[in-house]
């Protein structure tokens, strides 16, 4: 570093020290105002993945069809579903399919009534959904054949059964009043879009039918695809059959990779507006830095002066006013990431993993460096256009 900027610098952390108590206000501030934003967008950031991994759990390549009629769910009449699906399942590209229904019915665990959410489901169902067990066995085309009386559970439902020393496997579930023996664990995966199946029962769409809710009103199907790429194509073929029923308006058909799009877009539109009221408060530190440079100024007019008489240019005072102000707001950026980081592992240890992006880091400095420019140049040209006559009058 050149000796002239080092003597600037020095000038600069004089003048600062001068006016200790202002300076550290000051930084503080801007400290806040970093501290802030990167702490806001990792909470978006982390949002955001979470949402994603939600949707993604239940495939990119999945279609969820439900038939509507008056605002209601309801479940198609036993020949034109029949036929439907026969259409469905012949439709090219398509690699899995399964008939669902689903109610809120009494429960009885360890002789508590709850209502749980009961999926009566066919065998490619959990497939579908992605939903692995944890030990046991899924549903068999065996026990839809039959109408069996047999449940995959929930990993929260499992769990609550182990805390009162009730090994699940094997156990028997009161539903509706009837007795279900417990097959299958599925493997805990919190909530997602579509559902939290780890409150949740499977049993055989045949034993729902036929034992629990024979007019059943809310049902559907979910349809699979090859793969993500396909997933218009099945949609649009889907509609086609559907237009072919006469039953278009009454079909809901939702892919889960359009619901991904739509959640990326919403979580990205959240993210800036959460920047922007971060922004907020860096805006109030530049103000203030604007606000400790006039008053900076103001006192130290006999000094500019001077400085001018000896041959000091505009340039010269522009540059060591508006170092001063850079100087302010590069320590108050570091002591903000640098709080900004603590209260992340703060969070981190409490449970809630926030990390920072490179690009976040990035948006903080620029914000920083254009607020410290913009409310730093009028100080600094103020300061240099000042009349040395004036200046030195004061003396």
């Amino acid at each position: 570093m050149p000796y002239s900027m080092l003597k600037e610098l020095g000038i600069c952390i004089m003048a600062l020290s001068a006016a200790r108590m202002r300076s550290i206000l000051t930084l503080i501030s801007i400290a806040i105002g970093v501290c802030a934003v990167v702490v806001i967008q990792a909470i978006g950031e982390l949002t955001e993945a979470q949402v994603r991994l939600a949707v993604s759990g239940l495939g990119s390549n999945v279609l969820s069809v439900r038939l509507k009629l008056d605002g209601m769910s309801v479940r198609p009449k036993a020949l034109s579903e029949q036929a439907m699906v026969r259409q469905i399942r012949a439709l090219p590209g398509l690699t899995g399919f399964s008939r669902f229904d689903e109610a809120d019915l009494p429960v009885t665990l360890i002789s508590q009534l709850q209502h749980i959410r009961i999926y009566g489901v066919e065998t490619g169902y959990s497939a579908i959904r992605n939903l692995p067990l944890e030990m046991g066995r899924n549903l068999s085309v065996g026990d839809l054949a039959a109408a069996q009386a047999v449940v995959v559970m929930g990993a929260a439902l499992a769990s609550e059964l182990r805390q009162a020393k009730v090994e699940p496997l094997g156990t028997r579930v009161l539903i509706n009043g009837l007795a279900y023996r417990v097959i299958g664990i599925l493997q805990a995966r919190g909530d997602v879009i579509g559902g939290n199946m780890d409150k949740a029962l499977l049993i055989p769409l045949s034993s729902m039918r036929a034992r629990l809710l024979p007019s059943a009103t809310q049902g559907g199907w979910v349809i699979q695809a090859g793969n993500a790429a396909s997933t218009e194509s099945m949609q649009a073929q889907l509609e086609s059959v559907f237009q072919q029923a006469n039953i278009g308006e009454m079909v809901e058909v939702r892919s889960t990779r359009a619901l991904l799009e739509v959640v990326s877009q919403t979580t990205e539109q959240t993210r800036f507006m959460l920047l922007g009221v971060a922004s907020l408060s860096l805006f109030v530190a530049g103000v203030g830095v604007m606000n400790i440079m006039l008053i900076s100024i103001q006192e130290r007019r006999r000094e500019i002066g001077i400085r001018m008489a000896l041959g000091a240019t505009y340039t010269a005072i522009f540059r060591q006013f508006l170092l001063e102000a850079f100087l302010i707001a590069a320590v108050g950026g570091v002591a903000g990431l640098l709080c900004s980081m603590l209260i992340m592992q703060m969070a981190s240890y409490w449970g809630t993993p926030l990390t920072v992006s490179g690009s976040t880091l990035g948006i903080s400095a620029g914000l920083v460096l254009m607020l410290t420019s913009v409310f730093g140049s009028y100080p600094a040209h103020r300061a240099a256009c000042a009349n040395p006559i004036d200046c030195i009058k004061e003396l």
